[in-house]
């Protein structure tokens, strides 16, 4: 649990790891923003919260071989630092592509709907969760 302004944030599973050979993790976290804790709201109004921290580590579809490729160059990749803003063509669409990726195994099938709120994509990544977890590395 994290509190923020005297606000609870819960987070229901956090399976983050750092970029390591060794294990795999997921690639986002999801949480419960728990305003009726402080304002004495119906739970169900609770804000909803879905970190998501880019990873080349993280479950699900295979990573596409471009991405794979820039990785194994830079030994920093995806976190690379932030100071130097001249990225490279490669580099600026490595993490562009990566990007795609992670959010494509998060929304599922939501792809093709063209209604879905943030409820169904918060749903999706709970589904997505349940999943990566049924298959440990």
């Amino acid at each position: 649990m994290k509190q923020i302004f005297g606000i609870n944030i819960v987070f229901e599973k956090i399976q983050l790891l750092p970029n390591t050979a060794e294990k795999q993790g997921l690639c986002c976290a999801t949480a419960r923003i728990c305003y009726s804790d402080v304002d004495g709201t119906p739970s169900g109004n609770d804000g909803l919260l879905i970190y998501i921290k880019p990873t080349i580590r993280g479950r699900g579809a295979q990573m596409p071989y471009d991405i794979y490729s820039y990785s194994r160059g830079s030994a920093a990749f995806p976190h690379e630092p932030t100071s130097d803003q001249w990225f490279s063509e490669s580099q600026f669409e490595s993490y562009r592509a990566l990007g795609a990726h992670i959010v494509t195994q998060l929304t599922g099938d939501l792809a093709s709907s063209t209604d879905a709120c943030f409820t169904d994509f918060y749903t999706s990544v709970g589904k997505y969760m349940a999943v990566a977890s049924q298959h440990p590395p």
